[in-house]
């Protein structure tokens, strides 16, 4: 699950800023600005947040790790798919401020899930197959699959911020049913 979250993130960061230069004309320095500012405010509340709303959800719940990672993908999928229709530079970049606080919302919550579903003896073996695996399958494919997209499934190389936003409803709509999955194994333990 987390490694499709990964994809989201990478895909996200890697074009956004060709995505706002070919459609807006932005300039790199307002990119710089702008969304980096985005990047900076809302990656750090995302991964702020995460901690203090599963402690919330600890009220209510026996493994609220794993809920607070299910709500990701969730964000992730209703901001890409408003980023679909954002015709105006404003719409993209609040868009673009939502995918970038549900991406980074479940990284510090995703290693805590594996330190307690972990035996502590296979902890360290665990982060480490978990973080080659996500690196890999996130930086392999989220960069990748928009040119795919573009070329040979939208037909139209300018069509990046569509592409952007089939690949975040995908991968984050499979990412939510690997984590319920995971959720689901969680409650038996």
């Amino acid at each position: 699950g987390m490694a499709f979250a990964y994809i989201a993130m990478t895909t996200i960061s890697a074009w956004a800023p060709t995505y706002l230069a070919r459609t807006f004309e932005m300039s790199h320095g307002e990119i710089a600005t702008r969304y980096g500012t985005i990047v900076l405010i809302f990656g750090l509340a995302g991964g702020m947040a995460a901690p203090a709303i599963s402690a919330l959800l600890g009220r209510f719940t026996g493994y609220p790790t794993m809920q607070t990672v299910r709500l990701a993908p969730v964000l992730l999928v209703i901001f890409a798919s408003m980023f679909a229709f954002a015709h105006t530079e404003g719409m993209a970049l609040a868009c673009l401020a939502g995918l970038t606080f549900s991406y980074t919302f479940p990284m510090s919550m995703g290693s805590t899930s594996l330190q307690l579903a972990t035996p502590a003896r296979l902890r360290g073996l665990a982060a480490a197959y978990y973080f080659i695996t996500t690196s890999l399958v996130g930086y392999g494919i989220g960069p990748s699959a928009v040119p795919l997209l573009t070329k040979y499934a939208l037909h139209d190389e300018s069509r990046i911020g569509e592409a952007m936003a089939i690949v975040v409803v995908c991968f984050g709509s499979a990412s939510f049913v690997l984590f319920t999955i995971a959720a689901t194994r969680f409650r038996r333990q």
